[in-house]
């Protein structure tokens, strides 16, 4: 049986947890916007501008799907934890989305959606960034388009650096090959990455 993604993703938002996690934030670096709320506002607005691209149905409410559940557990979650420890964020997030999909792909879109940016600050820290760490996320996510796209749109907001989305898509690239990366080029192009 074939999911129903937006009917899905109505189910989802309306699910008190998630309301009541996008209230958590304040302005902070990474997130002027404040609140998870007005962060996925901001990204709503990334989406709209993406269906330029020849987006299917599917891609589109998956994106919005990863657009509203990837940092809604943010409340809930134990500070400065790792992106793997059970009580960070993002592992709230997939857990509260495998309440709704059993999707192993999307889950692991949700989980890993900060990855880029964790490698990317150790790259520019160190000079290096963990090999092995970034392999384990390429071989997890099935659907490396998809998590770059949303990697765009999640990145491309005014209080974040720009130049770690190229570098992360560049990293991919290498690993993937860039005939699976078309939309990709295209959201960069279109957002000016």
């Amino acid at each position: 049986m074939d999911t129903d993604w937006a009917d899905l993703f109505w189910r989802m938002i309306r699910d008190p947890r998630y309301q009541t996690g996008v209230t958590y934030g304040k302005p902070r670096t990474g997130h002027a916007e404040g609140t998870v709320a007005n962060h996925v506002m901001d990204l709503e607005k990334n989406l709209e501008k993406m269906r330029a691209l020849p987006l299917s149905d599917t891609e589109y409410w998956k994106l919005r799907i990863l657009v509203h559940v990837h940092d809604a557990m943010k409340l809930y979650a134990k500070r400065d934890a790792a992106i793997e420890d059970p009580q960070s964020h993002a592992s709230l997030a997939a857990k509260f989305l495998s309440e709704y999909v059993a999707d192993v792909d999307l889950l692991n879109m949700v989980q890993y959606h900060d990855e880029g940016y964790a490698l990317w600050k150790q790259q520019e820290g160190r000079g290096r960034y963990n090999q092995p760490r970034f392999q384990k996320v390429v071989r997890l996510i099935w659907d490396v388009e998809l998590y770059l796209l949303f990697t765009i749109l999640d990145g491309y907001t005014p209080s974040k650096e720009h130049e770690r989305i190229r570098w992360y898509v560049m990293e991919v690239e290498k690993e993937v090959g860039r005939g699976k990366l078309g939309m990709v080029y295209e959201a960069m192009r279109l957002f000016g990455v």
